[in-house]
């Protein structure tokens, strides 16, 4: 376990500022990290459906709009690939096991487990920002594409056959 700082010269002041402030203050943040990623899925989700309306919407009309309807078809369907890609379930880390946690720090104390618990969850939140970095860019990708599907609809929808 690397050490957060120095040791306090008072162990017990040091293990109730763990206990009451940076412990809380580390699981507000691995809280805050997994929000985030929660709600960049829920708008995948929601842009996904909107590919759906785009798709079924230019197959319906297909006849009576330019033959070129697949093609922002086609630009939404590659967006709708990079927001399944950013739902797509990845590997997080939700901190320690807190059965193992618990037979493991019963020996070390009281100050020991409060380190262990800031630098576990420290770890977590880190590897749910990682995860969360992947998912912003494919987030995004998805994001600019169907832009360019939808505005690719114009003149597909104001052309005639």
């Amino acid at each position: 376990m690397p050490d957060l700082t120095e040791p306090w010269d008072d162990p017990e002041t040091e293990r109730q500022v763990l206990v009451d402030l940076i412990v809380p203050a580390a699981h507000a943040q691995f809280d805050q990290a997994l929000n985030r990623w929660s709600a960049l899925d829920a708008k995948a989700f929601g842009l996904l459906g909107v590919i759906v309306a785009v798709i079924g919407g230019l197959a319906a009309v297909h006849d009576s709009v330019s033959a070129a309807w697949w093609a922002p078809a086609a630009g939404a369907a590659v967006a709708g690939t990079f927001f399944v890609h950013t739902i797509w379930q990845r590997e997080v880390i939700f901190g320690p096991d807190l059965i193992d946690f618990h037979d493991e720090m019963r020996a070390e104390g009281a100050l020991q487990a409060a380190r262990l618990m800031v630098v576990s969850l420290s770890d977590a939140t880190e590897s749910v920002e990682e995860g969360y970095v992947d998912k912003a860019w494919s987030f995004q990708v998805g994001l600019a594409t169907l832009a360019i599907s939808l505005l690719g609809c114009l003149p597909v929808l104001l052309i005639r056959p």
